[in-house]
């Protein structure tokens, strides 16, 4: 990223100090008493299909509104040498995004609680 700012007296090292410090205190949670409970609300909340419909969308209206679909299609042709099929900029622009929205609807009406151990957590 800022390779020179890095490169002065310890910097790095101490960039580095505090990315594993933190890394380690946060892996201390998962090994008290309570960290299967936060290993299963992480599994349930973070890593479900919720949030990775909703990333989708996000990528998606980035990649077909914010930076633009024309300008993608110019740089995949760069890279293959001829231009995609002319449907595929209305891929990226609203089918994509729709399908996205609709799923994460749907799947957010099924959203049930967290059950562990027999006890329910919201």
């Amino acid at each position: 990223m800022f390779p020179t700012v890095f490169r002065r007296a310890y910097r790095r090292e101490l960039l580095l100090l505090c990315i594993c410090s933190v890394f380690f205190f946060l892996g201390l949670l998962l090994v008290t008493e309570g960290g299967l409970y936060f290993l299963q609300l992480f599994d349930h909340y973070v890593c479900s299909g919720n949030n990775l419909f909703l990333l989708s969308v996000c990528q998606s209206i980035a990649i077909g509104w914010i930076y633009g679909a024309d300008r993608l299609f110019d740089n995949i042709e760069d890279m293959i040498g001829y231009r995609p099929c002319f449907i595929m900029k209305y891929f990226w622009l609203y089918i994509t995004p729709t399908v996205c929205l609709v799923s994460e609807i749907f799947s957010l009406n099924s959203l049930n609680s967290t059950n562990m151990c027999s006890l329910m957590y919201l």
